[in-house]
């Protein structure tokens, strides 16, 4: 399991079982024992643990909550790089539009991610990334740009090597880039469409 997390975590610690695409929360380590009896031998799911919320849980492998800012995959294979690019299409056209942070930073760290993605990513690429966040993080009119650039940037502070990776060796050689559906170029897919 992939965690990325503020600091701010009131639910964790957290157990994922990538098999049964299913997260517990506040899991203490006396717990353990029975958690894995209870789920992997008996079959049986421990509600009162289960982390379910639909303003949460975007995918059935994966949680970001804005609120607490913490970011989850529940599998290994999952490409940090490509999530953050689901998270970015995710929140895509829900802005406002009022400010430019939000509204063209959202675009440009797409383009960015995409590049990256495409293997033809660049060094300074990743310091870009993080300054376009930090501009919608502390410019924007209203906290939605905060929220839709701090996937990528706890993804940035805990697995960077995932995204020098993808520019060292010109694309995705760990996780899948279908876990980042869409065409890849940058466009929406209303864009992609008119294209």
């Amino acid at each position: 399991m992939k965690t990325a997390c503020s600091g701010n975590c009131s639910d964790g610690p957290f157990v994922g079982f990538p098999k049964k695409k299913i997260f517990y929360s506040k899991v203490t380590p006396d717990m353990a024992g029975g958690i894995l009896l209870e789920t992997l031998m008996r079959g049986r799911v421990i509600f009162d643990l289960l982390h379910i919320s639909p303003y949460r849980s975007y995918r059935s492998d994966v949680l970001f909550d804005r609120d607490d800012q913490y970011l989850i995959a529940i599998d290994e294979s999952i490409c940090m790089v490509c999530l953050c690019d689901y998270f970015l299409r995710w929140d895509e056209g829900v802005s406002c539009g009022k400010c430019v942070p939000c509204r063209q930073g959202n675009i440009r760290l797409r383009k960015l991610l995409n590049r990256i993605m495409a293997g033809e990513g660049e060094k300074g690429d990743i310091e870009e990334l993080k300054a376009i966040c930090d501009a919608m993080r502390l410019a924007a009119y209203c906290d939605f740009a905060k929220s839709t650039s701090m996937p990528l940037l706890l993804a940035l502070k805990h697995y960077e090597k995932e995204f020098i990776d993808h520019i060292e060796k010109k694309g995705c050689s760990g996780g899948s880039r279908a876990e980042s559906e869409g065409s890849g170029d940058g466009k929406s897919e209303g864009e992609a469409a008119a294209a």
